[in-house]
């Protein structure tokens, strides 16, 4: 949502953008479940894009997201550090 053309006016692209960097890192269950919720009101129809995106911003402010540098690795990457890594989901029906 953030990263669509026609979510933020011009001069808030920056602003959006630095929000999107900061929803890169990793989150707490409180931040999940406030974006899911913004997710399916969008899904909806309870919202439109524009709105969505301002609240998805007030998310972020609201708890301070800030964008994290990955660390730096150490070692190079090797075939035995790699795995697979499996889930499913279950929804109910319909």
């Amino acid at each position: 949502i953030l990263r669509s053309p026609d979510a933020a006016p011009v001069d808030d692209e920056e602003r959006y953008s630095a929000v999107d960097q900061a929803l890169s890192a990793g989150r707490n269950n409180l931040v999940r479940r406030d974006l899911s919720d913004l997710r399916r009101q969008y899904a909806d129809g309870a919202m439109n894009l524009v709105d969505c995106a301002q609240r998805i911003v007030e998310v972020v402010e609201h708890y301070g997201l800030r964008p994290v540098d990955p660390p730096e690795l150490t070692q190079p990457i090797t075939e035995d550090d790699l795995g697979v890594v499996c889930y499913q989901i279950v929804l109910p029906a319909g």
